[in-house]
């Protein structure tokens, strides 16, 4: 991860990224409580919170400073989700 102060974060970026560290979490207790409609609500809340970041953050267009930290989180979308949706069953996108 590249290195930036937490309290540097934009709302959008820092609800991304919690939601990113959520996944381990959410895949454990869907596993223990054999609930794969975790696995699902996780990913549909995944993708609202990188929609919401993607119009309020610009990735490649914005600030030098955060411009790494910006494709970081997008490649670490990208991971995660594609993970939920292999668990699921489902085929990920190639391109959006």
């Amino acid at each position: 991860m590249p290195s930036v102060d937490g309290g540097a974060l934009e709302p959008p970026e820092r609800q991304l990224l919690k939601q990113i560290a959520y996944w381990t979490e959410t895949m454990d207790a869907a596993v223990r409580q054999l609930a794969p409609n975790l696995i699902c609500s996780y990913a549909f809340e995944l993708s609202l919170l990188f929609n919401n970041f993607y119009g309020a953050c610009p990735i490649l267009k914005g600030p030098a400073d955060r411009v790494e930290l910006r494709v970081w989180l997008t490649w670490k979308f990208r991971e995660t989700l594609g993970k939920a949706l292999d668990v699921l069953g489902l085929p990920a996108p190639e391109r959006m």
